[in-house]
């Protein structure tokens, strides 16, 4: 049987109110763990292939964007060596190692471009944590292969 009076309906409510709020807070505190170090790498990857230079700098390391210069450099740089049309696929996180502030992800995966042969690679990226969150500290392609 369902309760409609007044004090029964605010019951209801202060309950489903109280049950969000819980809801809330829980997705508050796991967001304070931020994302993982293969979440960042597996977002650059997304952001090469939305040509989306910005972000790309936005999560390297200060280390990384002191080396470049100024954020335009560092941009325009990207967009030499990842031009338009040039594409990141079947892309696989093959590792995860943290130790500390320092962390290495793996990947495998294709890159293709209009010009430029399609490309085998396995990658892997070193990261540090800044101020809370992972950045993208070095990248190197041991193997490539087309």
């Amino acid at each position: 049987m369902v309760n409609k009076s007044p004090a029964g309906k605010r019951r209801g409510m202060v309950a489903v109110l109280t049950l969000l709020l819980i809801l809330a807070a829980a997705m508050s505190v796991s967001a304070c763990g931020g994302e993982s170090p293969s979440d960042v790498v597996g977002k650059v990857i997304e952001a090469y292939n939305q040509q989306d230079f910005n972000a790309i700098y936005d999560a390297s390391s200060q280390t990384l964007q002191q080396a470049a210069g100024t954020r335009e450099a560092a941009i325009e740089m990207l967009q030499v060596s990842f031009p338009p049309g040039a594409e990141i696929v079947d892309y696989e996180i093959t590792g995860e190692n943290i130790d500390g502030d320092r962390a290495t992800v793996t990947w495998t995966g294709t890159v293709k471009g209009v010009d430029l042969p399609e490309q085998k690679v396995d990658t892997e990226v070193q990261l540090v944590k800044e101020n809370g969150e992972w950045k993208i500290d070095q990248q190197s392609s041991p193997d490539q292969s087309s």
